[in-house]
């Protein structure tokens, strides 16, 4: 049945089916056969041709058409479960980022607190302390393991949504360059919270007053870059998703009450 649905099959089929009527109708006078008889034949011989092409036209055509639809679902269904899986691991690094901002915001107001009448160089180093642990722990924690799965196996690349598929790569180039941020951060912070003969105290006390603070910031604007992106990218996976009833939400945990806050609302 299969043979019918080859274009090449089917017109060669004609093709011969139109030279033994063309050779009967040439042939069939040699023979003795009358010029009604010819005509009637070939006339037969057409109906029955356009019959069979029908009968059998139809449960094919039938039969593609559910094989068809049935690959396409299966496409959009891999499609929606390759959204899910990417956005899940958006979403748990935004979770991440936002927690250990927040153990950061406590951490410092604790540290104020207990310490009001402290220099400025000692805020500093209480700073690059703790910024240096909360790099190492976010450089560590951030996941790109389910994204760089699908870019090996080809499967990101063919997602049909345009914006879907802009918005993911784009956060994830963004926690690229968050990435290596933070691995350059850490490596300063280490070097300057490490005492060294060739490394005078004045000259960490200087860089603490006038580096340190400055690659805070480029941190901090590297981390709000990617959260934007991040949050653009599920929010994009959440209009693919949200007609299949599903959606993929940012749920954040406080000491005085549970909050879930929608993406698309962001």
């Amino acid at each position: 049945m299969k043979l019918f649905q080859d274009k090449r099959f089917n017109i060669t089929l004609l093709f011969l089916f139109v030279i033994l009527l063309v050779c009967f109708y040439l042939s069939g006078f040699k023979i003795g056969v009358s010029q009604y008889d010819i005509n009637l034949t070939i006339i037969t011989a057409l109906f029955m041709l356009l019959t069979t092409i029908i009968a059998v036209s139809l449960p094919l055509y039938s039969a593609t058409k559910v094989d068809q639809e049935r690959k396409e679902k299966e496409t959009e269904n891999t499609y929606i479960s390759i959204a899910r899986y990417v956005g899940e691991e958006l979403v748990d690094n935004i979770i991440r980022i936002e927690d250990l901002l927040q153990n950061n915001k406590d951490t410092f107001k604790q540290i104020n607190d207990k310490s009001q009448n402290s220099s400025e160089l000692s805020r500093i180093k209480n700073s690059v302390s703790i910024w240096r642990l909360t790099s190492e722990e976010l450089f560590i924690c951030l996941d790109d393991v389910r994204h760089r799965d699908l870019i090996i196996s080809g499967m990101l690349t063919k997602i049909p949504n345009d914006n879907m598929a802009s918005a993911i790569k784009d956060a994830y180039s963004k926690m690229s360059n968050l990435r290596h941020r933070l691995r350059r951060m850490v490596a300063f912070f280490s070097g300057l919270n490490q005492e060294h003969p060739n490394n005078p105290k004045e000259l960490i006390d200087h860089m603490q007053k006038t580096k340190a603070p400055k690659s805070i910031k480029s941190v901090e604007e590297e981390i709000d870059i990617f959260l934007k992106q991040a949050r653009k990218a599920v929010e994009e996976i959440n209009k693919v998703i949200k007609s299949y009833g599903q959606e993929l939400k940012i749920i954040t945990y406080s000491p005085e009450k549970e909050k879930s806050k929608d993406v698309i609302g962001k």
